[in-house]
């Protein structure tokens, strides 16, 4: 009988917790965001900065990047650089340069010239036009 019992011919569906298995690009993606989330206002954060953080090649986790997101790790950086600059603009509770600094740029210039290029407007434009948007609504 105990032979039978333990010889893996039962079932032990309630006994045993199923392990949710994921995906290596999934577990690397959600190490770059963390990264990238907990060192956005590091004007140091950069390609080598998230390869050393992560342990990988500045090369390949370039490659894989690219291959994921479709995007040069630096873009990818700039891209969450940008739209968290664009979110803090839409709350209205600071101003430009204090947003530059907070997503990590060394300059108000270069935050401005870095998000027209981005958004095609400059971030007082953007401020206006989400001005002019809320009126409109």
């Amino acid at each position: 009988i105990l032979r039978k019992k333990f010889s893996g011919e039962q079932e032990y569906g309630d006994k045993i917790t199923r392990v949710e298995m994921k995906s290596a690009d999934e577990v690397l993606m959600n190490k770059v965001l963390k990264i990238i989330g907990d060192n956005l206002s590091n004007s140091d954060l950069n390609v080598e900065f998230l390869a050393d953080s992560i342990g990988m090649s500045r090369v390949h986790i370039h490659r894989k990047l690219k291959e994921l997101t479709n995007q040069s790790a630096r873009d990818f950086i700039r891209g969450i650089r940008m739209k968290q600059a664009a979110l803090l603009l839409s709350e209205k509770k600071f101003g430009i340069a204090e947003i530059g600094y907070a997503t990590g740029f060394c300059n108000v210039s270069h935050f401005s010239t870095s998000f027209k290029g981005f958004y095609g407007m400059s971030p007082s434009e953007y401020i206006e036009s989400l001005k002019s948007n809320m009126i409109k609504t």
